[in-house]
């Protein structure tokens, strides 16, 4: 199997403490499966992913150590089995 793939993308701030960003990967994917209990199989899978994403951070208290970070990103993908992915993550700094 090869796989080939080209990715771009870019974050923004817009304000203080929100991000923004969007993103494009164009993946090419040869499969080839020749074994002796399969039929040979064998194709390319090719196409494009664009994904966008906010993220907002915050403080928990007066001293900025403590950090909470909430992000939401969706993709989608023209590949596959066509549709959109949803991502929502929590991370803590302490």
């Amino acid at each position: 199997q090869d796989r080939y793939d080209v990715s771009l993308g870019a974050e923004i701030n817009p304000v203080d403490k929100l991000r923004v960003r969007a993103g494009t990967k164009y993946e090419l994917l040869h499969y080839s499966f020749d074994r002796a209990e399969l039929e040979p199989l064998s194709g390319n899978v090719e196409g494009f992913r664009y994904a966008a994403g906010l993220g907002y951070s915050f403080s928990c208290d007066d001293d900025s150590t403590r950090d909470v970070r909430v992000d939401y990103g969706a993709e989608y993908r023209g590949t596959g089995d066509d549709g959109w992915e949803h991502l929502v993550t929590v991370g803590f700094t302490f």
